[in-house]
């Protein structure tokens, strides 16, 4: 999840399949983000604090943050390539 991919070495097809993936696992981490956000804004409001509830959205927007890069890395080669 956190290696470091030289995207100009794939291929184009390589290139759009992995756009593809990211993008569709970066619509989900972020949703299981606002979700989990919405879980923690309601556990904080009804119930009682805890470290625990601020872990979960901290994780899943670290993980949106570093797909979220990739595929803008992916996007930058796809416009340098004129593949879109």
């Amino acid at each position: 999840m956190f290696e470091k991919k030289d995207y100009s070495k794939l291929s184009s097809e390589e290139l759009i399949a992995e756009e593809t993936k990211l993008n569709k696992s970066t619509k989900t981490f972020s949703m299981l983000f606002f979700v989990s956000i919405g879980i923690t804004i309601y556990a904080l409001v009804f119930k009682e604090f805890s470290m625990f509830r601020f872990i979960i959205p901290l994780i899943t927007g670290l993980v949106f943050w570093v797909q979220s890069q990739k595929l803008k890395a992916i996007k930058q080669e796809i416009n340098s390539r004129n593949l879109k």
